[in-house]
């Protein structure tokens, strides 16, 4: 799977790679970009993570969405989506960058319990069946 890697700065020089999904190949093939940026400022600069978070409440209040749909909150979305749909503890871990088990688990937690609790019994029941 095609993908790019990251250094975040809250990983002291560790890499992060980002597997690149077929909808966001289709979404970067449909943005413009300078070099390896995908979103600019009206200057033709990359956004700083203050101003990107600025620009993020922006359309998102010009889209009509409630106040608190953050950068963070997309982040935790996935998180609670890779979590219902039965990633592991360890796979949040690798996905969202994390490198203690506890955030992971902030984000599994979220996940929806009848869900969750379905796929247990699921499983049990097929133990059992055996």
């Amino acid at each position: 799977m095609p993908g790019f890697v990251l250094t975040p700065k809250k990983r002291r020089g560790k890499t992060l790679f980002v597997p690149e999904s077929t909808m966001l190949t289709a979404a970067l093939a449909a943005a413009p970009r300078t070099g390896k940026t995908v979103l600019m400022t009206a200057y033709g600069k990359p956004f700083s993570p203050k101003s990107l978070t600025g620009r993020m409440a922006d359309w998102t209040a010009s889209a009509g969405l409630p106040k608190g749909c953050t950068l963070h909150g997309l982040r935790k979305t996935l998180g609670k989506a890779l979590a219902e749909g039965g990633a592991s503890t360890r796979q949040l871990m690798d996905v969202l960058g994390h490198d203690d088990i506890e955030h992971a688990e902030l984000y599994s937690r979220e996940a929806e319990q009848a869900i969750l609790a379905v796929d247990a019994m699921d499983k049990i029941a097929g133990f059992l069946d055996e």
